[in-house]
């Protein structure tokens, strides 16, 4: 049985070679869509395995990921806070 696939696949050497490309090709398009991350513009992102925010949070970009090492954490945006406290509780007070 397995004696007549080789020689099955040797004898159609260009259905071969078709074959492993489009398995190549299945193969790139399962990585991308596992490890490649698009990132939206103004949401800040940690990369844990650099230890860093990663620039293209700023203006957005694309991050590839290594397999099973590299894993991004999303950084929810913070409210800035008053720099005057007593403008706080003015407003408080004249309720």
């Amino acid at each position: 049985m397995q004696a007549d696939l080789m020689e099955w696949f040797s004898q159609n050497l260009l259905l071969t070679v078709g074959i492993l490309f489009i398995l190549q090709v299945v193969l790139l398009a399962i990585y991308a869509k596992l490890f490649v991350r698009i990132i939206q513009e103004g949401t800040t992102y940690r990369h844990y395995r650099k230890g860093r925010l990663l620039r293209e949070s700023i203006k957005g970009g694309m991050v590839v990921l290594l397999p099973f090492l590299d894993k991004l954490e999303i950084i929810p945006p913070v409210e800035p806070t008053l720099k005057d406290t007593n403008d706080y509780f003015d407003d408080k007070e004249s309720e």
